[in-house]
């Protein structure tokens, strides 16, 4: 089962040469290339291709790879730890797990990393090859248990980390299909009003003479509108999307997105919880598999999924790479509670780091769980004050005008 790599190399005479070459491993890439008498400056995986593509074991290729869920990835550490601990060997529990994977991109990245292994290149430093779908916290920690001898140990924390992320996520998921449907019905009853009720009972009053009240000219309005140029709207929709997507791709939006991210109402709140967990979480599991400090609080940065949050926790990196306390460090970016930072702070002071940071990362869970759950009634308040606005509206505009023709009739 090949892969595409991209290369830079250089030729007998010294020219530049770049572009792609499929092979089944890393080696037999480099190899390929040395024959054609190249000698070779970078080689690795296209990232492009892992992203955007995959190449199922049957040679064919997909357009639009099958994503790579938290889910997945849970399941995949525990049926390798499983196997692993029952003593089969990691290309062999590799191979295993493979066969028994459903996500057809997975399975055929894990066979590639199982040609890695028996190529003689570590699981972790295999993974590491394709970060699109196994992040760095996952085979950081793999690499960490190959040295130590703790692969199960290690491969059991990842699966329970990524339960437990992803068990976040659907919470959060499931208490936004409330407001979602709300408004979605909102739109749907209010765009039948506009364009087919309102109307009719338009055309009635004028052959009656009535004068059409402001709130009646204006839906009249919209709904001739959008008749007319839909089309426009759909335009200008879609080019916002598409620039908004480009926008946010940039240094510059991704801050001002993630920015915005965390002050949202309601949702700002559970932003920062989330990020925060994810941190305690993710630093307590690195930790517990054997990684430095250091290095763990640079991993876990990657895996906050918010540059603001990150940024603010490079001076952080920073100090306690200068012997300084990580509870301080955490306190002065101003996001973490005051309860986390002294839970961390106990940590340190008693030799219970790992502990701390995973009662604290509970602890948030806890209140997340709890701020979703009840997350309808939050925003009910403030959806019903909106439907108001819209449903008076649109009843003046129909019953106004009643007023004035029975003023006529009488």
């Amino acid at each position: 089962m090949a892969i595409l790599y991209d290369y830079r190399a250089r030729t007998a005479d010294g020219q530049q040469k770049a572009g792609q070459i499929e092979a089944d491993y890393e080696q037999e890439a480099l190899l390929k290339l040395q024959e054609r008498g190249l000698v070779v400056v970078h080689l690795e995986p296209s990232r492009d291709i892992s992203t955007y593509l995959t190449r199922s074991s049957t040679g064919k290729v997909t357009l639009i790879a099958q994503a790579v869920t938290l889910k997945d990835l849970a399941i995949m550490s525990r049926q390798f730890a499983v196997l692993y601990g029952a003593g089969v060997s990691i290309l062999q529990s590799l191979r295993t797990v493979v066969r028994q994977t459903q996500n057809a991109r997975l399975r055929d990245l894990l066979q590639q990393v199982a040609t890695m292994v028996e190529a003689g290149q570590g699981m972790g430093e295999s993974m590491k090859r394709y970060p699109a779908v196994f992040p760095p916290l996952l085979y950081n920690m793999v690499a960490a248990g190959e040295i130590a001898g703790s692969l199960e140990e290690v491969l059991n924390r990842a699966a329970t980390h990524f339960e437990r992320e992803y068990d976040m996520e659907q919470r959060i998921r499931a208490a936004l299909n409330y407001p979602k449907m709300v408004v979605s019905a909102m739109i749907l009853v209010g765009g039948f009003l506009v364009a087919f009720v309102v109307p009719r009972f338009a055309d009635i009053f004028t052959m009656l003479g009535v004068k059409l009240p402001l709130p009646t000219r204006i839906l009249l309005g919209m709904g001739a509108f959008m008749e007319r140029f839909w089309w426009v709207l759909a335009l200008i929709a879609f080019a916002a999307y598409i620039s908004l997507k480009f926008y946010a791709k940039t240094k510059k939006g991704q801050i001002t997105m993630d920015s915005l991210a965390l002050r949202y109402p309601i949702f700002g709140d559970i932003t920062k919880k989330k990020i925060v967990s994810r941190f305690c979480r993710s630093l307590a599991t690195l930790s517990k598999s054997g990684v430095p400090i250091i290095p763990a609080l640079a991993l876990v940065r990657q895996t906050l999924g918010n540059s603001v949050f990150s940024d603010a926790l490079r001076p952080a990196q920073d100090a306690v790479r200068m012997g300084q306390g990580v509870a301080a460090q955490l306190e002065k970016t101003g996001y973490f509670p005051p309860l986390v930072v002294q839970m961390v702070a106990v940590g340190e002071e008693t030799g219970s780091f790992d502990q701390m940071l995973e009662k604290a990362s509970e602890f948030l869970d806890a209140e997340i769980s709890s701020t979703t759950d009840n997350i309808a009634q939050l925003l009910e308040p403030i959806v019903i004050g909106v439907l108001a606005i819209v449903v008076t509206f649109i009843i003046l505009a129909i019953v106004m005008p009643m007023f004035d023709t029975f003023r006529l009739i009488g």
